[in-house]
């Protein structure tokens, strides 16, 4: 069901996290697609669930287990944050 869909899309996410170091997938990633609109949805059903939408269509259990993986909520337009990012890296070099 809805849980097994959820938990391959997450364990996508925990990949790509490892590899990049941030969450923010690019809308168009050819490495897995749908994930970055499957990032979006939970961001909006999050927005929900905070003003108490009961069709928010997400548990507190799946937002713990993104914020373990430094899920960002709130991304303003996600190239600056990928930017950001990868201006981080690249001072740890």
């Amino acid at each position: 069901g809805g849980g097994k869909k959820w938990l391959e899309k997450y364990m996508k996410l925990v990949n790509y996290h490892a590899l990049t170091g941030h969450c923010n997938v690019p809308p168009k990633y050819s490495e897995c697609p749908g994930l970055g609109a499957w990032i979006s949805r939970q961001r909006l059903y999050y927005k929900r669930m905070k003003k108490g939408d009961d069709g928010a269509f997400i548990s507190e259990e799946r937002v713990r287990m993104l914020n373990k993986v430094g899920f960002e909520w709130n991304v303003k337009g996600g190239r600056c944050s990928v930017a950001h990012s990868w201006g981080r890296k690249f001072e740890e070099l």
